[in-house]
């Protein structure tokens, strides 16, 4: 028997989901969609993919990100950890997002609640963004730092955001000697037009 598999990409603004690979590419990171790390703690999301070069998103990226999925609010006055915003959303904001990042719960229209944050103060908490669905409307925000939040904290509804750079390939030894000759064909003959 056989079976196709067939191979996507979405794309919203600068990012891009491979349906295949299960990544995000998008403002110079790979983002793991929601639904990766649904349950996972800080601490056990990084335990299962840190060796990877996976790291729990800062608040500048995770602010950055939601910059370009909801642009129709400054979340950069949120950068810092200890302040926190919330928003109704528009429809097609939402839309863009989960289509991109999925959902920690796929429940009434689905709900996120993502954990992130580098706990710069030093006080053990970490800070939530959230996108779902209230009564009516999409709601999205961004969470204060909270006691709530700490690295061992867990839950079915939430996940954990994790990102690493993207990676640029080194160039390749026939590469280099390529234009090593080519630099040394060019010394060669700058050498004999001298003379």
């Amino acid at each position: 028997m056989h079976s196709n598999v067939h191979a996507a990409v979405i794309n919203k603004y600068n990012f891009s989901y491979d349906t295949v690979s299960n990544v995000i590419e998008g403002n110079g990171l790979y983002w793991k969609r929601w639904d990766e790390s649904t349950g996972l703690s800080i601490d056990s999301a990084l335990s299962q993919f840190s060796v990877d070069g996976w790291r729990v998103a800062t608040s500048r990226e995770m602010i950055s990100m939601y910059n370009v999925f909801i642009p129709a609010f400054n979340w950069g006055i949120v950068v810092d950890e200890n302040s926190g915003r919330g928003e109704t959303i528009s429809v097609p904001d939402y839309q863009n997002l989960v289509s991109i990042f999925g959902s920690s719960l796929d429940a009434f229209g689905g709900i996120s609640n993502v954990l992130f944050g580098s706990d710069l103060d030093a006080d053990g908490f970490y800070r939530v963004a959230y996108a779902q669905y209230s009564d009516y409307d999409p709601i999205a925000g961004i969470g204060a730092d909270n006691p709530r939040y700490e690295s061992s904290f867990s839950d079915s509804s939430y996940s954990v955001q994790l990102v690493k750079e993207v990676s640029v390939p080194a160039p390749s030894n026939i590469f280099l000697m390529v234009i090593f000759f080519i630099l040394g064909k060019a010394i060669v003959l700058l050498k004999k037009n001298q003379n």
